[in-house]
């Protein structure tokens, strides 16, 4: 059956028009520091978060939590002893945190490798996080270990009560490494100290903090740009102002606190515990489980820690769970919605079906959807799932409102078959692509094209917009793809890569990551572009999966990601089948039988992992479920 263009009639050609032409007559003040500080953070206003007992006794009144959950500081293993109450380790090392090299060899273990005294820290933050604070004081006692060092106690105290002197006659016996990681905490400590001057309207105080302190202090850009920053908010007349021209969230809502957290990021954790340090190397644990799991398919759920998880091939979706014949004709693309409560299809029968679930989880039909006069080739989803928009071989565009199925908008400005279209940021854009080799981008509001481009090469048989709006990628029929950066005018910055055989499709994964690229040999690779924001671009596919067919393929198909952290690829395929492989790992998991045509397109339900439909040459949509759904 084919349609519009035939997948192997040359570059001139491209598949997307979807078969043959005989078918036509069918997502601190913050850190003012470039890039190598982002690690730090930035103070942002929002609620206040509570102060972590986690300090211990003697801490002062507000103690707070000492540092972010975690994160990248790493736990050392040179010289981590911590002070007893009486100044000294449990083996009567230095209360500083380190030792002599003969002593760190004389640690005490626990029986499965671990520090003892690093192992103690960790159960006493994880007791006081837990409320159980009276036992964490007397396992301090008993073990002579102390969470933190006395400095990182008192430093952490003086923080959290203002007492902004004492804090910074304390930054150099936190064993700060880098002199510039020391002068970023001093000008953060001081940067509060004049804020909440402002805050309090002690306005002479924070002048003199300004004019004698930090203008004193020998700063770089941007810190120094900062400063200038800082200097305009003695004009503020009210806190509402001051925060929202500072960028800063205020006393009553923890902004001291949140220093606290940001100012840990460059305190050795041998001096003071990251805070959650337990619950992060849970979490790197259970996270590794999930990575090693290859039948790993859940959105959500807590996992237990009394055994190791792991999964059986029954999360898959296997069985057929509703077979939808609504449509006389070839279903040709199929998409999901947004929140999995409805399924969208189109077909060379010229009409596109929105499919909604009952409350039985069977998908009935809401609206069909008629006014184009040729078959439909693509369509896709608003990201709010308001709209649908439906690109057919008439060369028009329609702009559907999903809930009423009311026609919105019919655009007319291709010159041929319009194949391809994908949403832009905020949902009151979107773009077409077709094989007059043009991209219009059309405004859902003025319900016309707002921006034209002519791009180079064949004709567009597909495109892909990464989530952030700043990335384009358009195949044609040539053995190659392209990017371009949406943030510059005309597109005119254009960088292509290269593959193995003619494309037919692409599918960018929702987290802009990965892209899989469908090939006419009936194969399907995939690309990482985790860095490219960072100006680093793959030269070749991470993986490559194969079907049972060997021979070259005639038609479009699709292929797409699913699974509960997007840890499959499925794709369709001449022959019949469904095949779904473990996206890293590349093995072949499933393959579903039951179709009797061409499978065209799949799509993996975002909200629920455990539907998958298929669309098909045999003018059925099958939606296939796991064994237990």
């Amino acid at each position: 059956m084919p349609r519009g263009v035939r997948a192997g009639s040359g570059s001139g050609g491209g598949p997307a028009a979807r078969r043959s032409a005989d078918a036509d007559a069918a997502g601190g003040g913050g850190d003012p520091r470039p890039a190598k500080r982002a690690r730090r953070g930035g103070a942002t206003a929002g609620p206040a978060t509570n102060p972590d007992p986690a300090l211990g006794p003697g801490d002062g009144a507000g103690a707070g939590a000492p540092g972010p959950g975690g994160g990248g500081a790493g736990m050392e293993v040179d010289g981590a002893h911590p002070a007893g109450e009486n100044g000294h380790g449990a083996n009567g090392h230095a209360a500083n945190g380190h030792a002599a090299h003969g002593e760190r060899d004389r640690r005490e273990l626990t029986a499965g490798g671990f520090y003892k005294d690093e192992y103690v820290r960790l159960l006493e933050q994880a007791l006081h996080g837990l409320g159980f604070g009276d036992l964490a004081d007397r396992l301090e006692r008993e073990s002579g270990v102390a969470l933190h060092s006395a400095e990182a106690k008192a430093f952490s105290g003086g923080l959290l009560q203002g007492a902004w002197a004492e804090c910074l006659d304390l930054l150099d016996r936190l064993e700060i490494r880098k002199p510039e990681d020391k002068q970023w905490a001093q000008f953060k400590i001081l940067e509060e100290k004049f804020l909440e001057s402002l805050e309090s309207g002690d306005l002479p105080g924070g002048l003199e903090c300004l004019r004698t302190e930090l203008t004193a202090m020998d700063l770089a850009e941007p810190d120094a740009q900062r400063i200038h920053e800082l200097a305009a908010c003695v004009l503020c007349r009210t806190p509402a102002e001051l925060y929202a021209k500072a960028g800063w969230r205020g006393t009553a809502a923890g902004s001291r606190a949140e220093l606290l957290r940001q100012l840990q990021t460059i305190i050795p954790p041998t001096v003071m515990v990251p805070e959650g340090r337990l619950d992060a190397l849970l979490h790197q644990a259970l996270d590794d489980q999930i990575n090693r799991c290859t039948y790993h398919n859940a959105t959500s759920g807590v996992m237990s820690l009394l055994a190791d998880h792991k999964c059986d091939e029954s999360a898959i979706p296997s069985k057929e769970h509703q077979v939808l014949e609504a449509h006389s004709n070839e279903v040709w693309h199929l998409q999901f919605s947004h929140d999995g409560r409805r399924l969208a299809t189109a077909s060379l029968d010229g009409t596109a079906i929105i499919w909604e679930m009952d409350r039985e989880g069977l998908f009935q039909t809401q609206h069909f959807l008629r006014d184009h006069d040729k078959c439909i080739a693509y369509l896709a989803w608003s990201p709010d799932d308001k709209y649908l928009a439906t690109c057919s071989n008439d060369k028009t565009v329609i702009l559907w409102h999903a809930r009423t199925g009311e026609m919105m908008f019919q655009g007319v400005k291709h010159e041929e078959v319009v194949t391809s279209c994908a949403w832009l940021p905020g949902g009151t854009r979107f773009i077409t692509g077709g094989l007059d080799k043009h991209v219009y981008q059309w405004d859902v509001k003025e319900g016309k094209a707002s921006l034209c481009f002519k791009l180079s090469g064949c004709r567009i048989n597909d495109l892909a917009v990464a989530k952030s709006g700043k990335w384009l990628f358009t195949s044609s029929n040539e053995k190659k793809f392209r990017l371009y950066r949406m943030d510059e005018p005309s597109l005119e910055s254009e960088r292509t890569f290269e593959e193995s055989d003619s494309i037919i499709s692409l599918c960018l994964s929702p987290d802009d990551r990965f892209l899989l690229v469908n090939l006419q040999n009936q194969k399907v690779h995939l690309w990482d572009f985790t860095n490219i924001d960072l100006g680093d671009f793959p030269t070749s596919p991470i993986a490559r999966y194969s079907t049972d067919l060997e021979r070259q393929g005639r038609y479009v198909v699709r292929s797409c990601f699913g699974g509960g952290s997007n840890t499959f690829v499925v794709s369709g395929c001449e022959d019949s089948q469904v095949y779904i492989w473990h996206k890293l790992k590349g093995h072949l998991l499933r393959k579903l039988k039951g179709h009797s045509g061409t499978v065209n397109a799949v799509s993996w339900n975002p909200r629920y992992p455990t539907l998958l439909a298929s669309a098909s040459d045999d003018h059925s949509v099958r939606i296939w479920s796991t064994e237990t759904a």
